[in-house]
């Protein structure tokens, strides 16, 4: 590798010797391929995980920084990264409780009203869930 240059942000461009490809320290990244940078991205889609925001608050919260953001890329970040962001946060999970609660809801899926139970540990962690008609 070689550097050639730079990118418009400034990052620096390598060039292979081999089969003369260019890339950044980002081409491997999972955030490479998008114009916002990888922190503006992270933080729409962790206050969106954490918060339960909706997709047009966090576009007006990243107004107030001066980001200007579509809802729908909002979404689409969020359909992409949060599965990356859960199986990159499974082993730091606190171990099972040894105190838990059951929580019962009432919902409609799929057009049908069914009951909907959910196992809930003292650390606040979602520990099974149980969807029956009965």
């Amino acid at each position: 590798m070689t550097k050639a240059g730079s990118d418009q942000q400034g990052r620096q461009i390598f060039r292979c010797a081999d089969c003369g490809r260019r890339q950044t320290d980002r081409s491997t990244s999972a955030f490479s391929g998008y114009r916002f940078s990888d922190d503006v991205i992270a933080l729409a889609v962790r206050w969106y995980l954490r918060f339960r925001l909706s997709y047009v608050d966090l576009v007006e919260l990243l107004a107030e920084r001066g980001i200007q953001v579509d809802p729908s890329t909002v979404f689409d970040w969020v359909q992409y990264f949060a599965p990356i962001y859960q199986d990159a946060a499974r082993p730091h999970r606190h171990r099972v409780g040894c105190r838990w609660a059951v929580d019962e809801t009432y919902i409609r899926m799929a057009g049908r009203w069914v009951y909907a139970y959910r196992a809930i540990d003292e650390y606040g962690q979602v520990i099974d869930v149980y969807v029956s008609e009965r």
